[in-house]
């Protein structure tokens, strides 16, 4: 008895977090249109420049996605979205700059 009672009490738990969890899902797959075009973006016009620019060039596309009622993660990392860090620490060991 005391053994079922303990694994309700568990499901309870995970049925809050399956629930803040889904609405998070629901969240991200809105935005994903947003955040997918920004990233293209990033990825067939920024690779020549500096990050000043790219940050430039970045906010635009915020302002353009606004403007069109595009949904998009304000703060969204590109860089971590494309790129492993340990992929990024190493290129940076073999001389090429930091984003940051």
């Amino acid at each position: 008895w005391y053994q079922a009672e303990y694994e309700i009490d568990g499901l309870r738990g995970e049925k809050i977090r399956w629930t803040e969890q889904s609405k998070e899902f629901k969240a991200q797959i809105e935005r994903l249109a947003g955040d997918v075009l920004m990233a293209t973006g990033f990825l067939s016009y920024c690779g020549p420049f500096n990050q000043e620019y790219r940050q430039l060039l970045l906010r635009n596309w915020q302002s353009e996605n606004k403007s069109r009622s595009i949904p998009y993660t304000h703060n969204l990392d590109l860089i971590g979205m494309l790129a492993e860090k340990t992929t990024i620490s190493e290129w940076n060991l073999q001389g090429l700059p930091s984003d940051d």
